[in-house]
């Protein structure tokens, strides 16, 4: 027998822990990812208000919503799939940060702004005949 044999006999029951924590951790039930985005998001949104100084009602004030809706969204309680992009776009000029941040911690696509836009897109500001214009 070689020593590589004996490292695999060896390994064995090694192996057989590492599969076997492997098929508990499986088994057992996961936080679902929503619920964690929408915590993400109120921690972020949170921390980027204390950042400037806006409190909780400070915040609800501008984006004129209660302020039992803003603790929800802070606290990460208040479910994702109530909050349209356009929402999360106020949030995000609230706290002063790029929507797409705030799609991605939500689990959403981004929207390419004027800065991302692929080449030869024209901008939604600028006119076909703008454009044209510009070119010459």
């Amino acid at each position: 027998m070689t020593s590589s044999d004996e490292r695999l006999r060896a390994a064995d029951p090694l192996r057989a822990a590492v599969f076997a924590e492997l098929k508990r951790q499986k088994s057992q039930p996961q936080p679902e990812a929503t619920e964690d985005r929408a915590r993400t998001l109120g921690t972020f949104v949170e921390v980027s208000l204390d950042n400037q100084g806006i409190s909780r009602k400070g915040f609800a004030r501008m984006l004129d919503i209660e302020r039992e809706l803003a603790d929800a969204i802070l606290d990460g309680n208040f479910p994702l799939s109530e909050i349209d992009d356009e929402f999360l776009a106020q949030i995000a000029q609230v706290i002063q940060h790029p929507p797409n941040i705030l799609r991605v911690m939500a689990g959403r696509s981004i929207t390419p702004t004027l800065k991302e836009a692929p080449a030869g897109t024209v901008p939604a500001t600028q006119s076909g005949q703008e454009q044209s214009q510009d070119r010459q």
